[in-house]
């Protein structure tokens, strides 16, 4: 198998790596969340979990029942009624992006 011939000036690969970089500092973050929020290291975050992890992204807002049934709706990917760690970082980070 050929592989391309194509190259990347240098200014595209310090942007890919830049963002790359952003993307594992995100990824450490929402993982160091997840852990600290599963308090009963189940590897999910059940409701009342969720809750206390949503305000904590935001403080001045306190997230009622339709917030975290919204979360569980676009997170729970295996409908488990639970969200798992790969779900909820997919969520934030499709959710909040790099302002996490």
């Amino acid at each position: 198998m050929e592989l391309p011939t194509q190259r990347a000036s240098t200014e595209v690969i310090v942007r890919v790596v830049q963002k790359y970089h952003a993307f594992a500092l995100e990824q450490e973050f929402i993982e160091a969340a997840f852990a600290d929020f599963d308090t009963n290291q189940s590897g999910a975050l059940e409701k009342p979990q969720l809750a206390m992890l949503l305000h904590s992204i935001s403080p001045k807002t306190k997230p009622n029942d339709a917030d975290v049934e919204f979360v569980l709706e676009n997170a729970d990917l295996d409908v488990t009624n639970q969200s798992q760690s790969t779900e909820t970082s997919f969520y934030l980070r499709l959710r909040y992006g790099s302002a996490l």
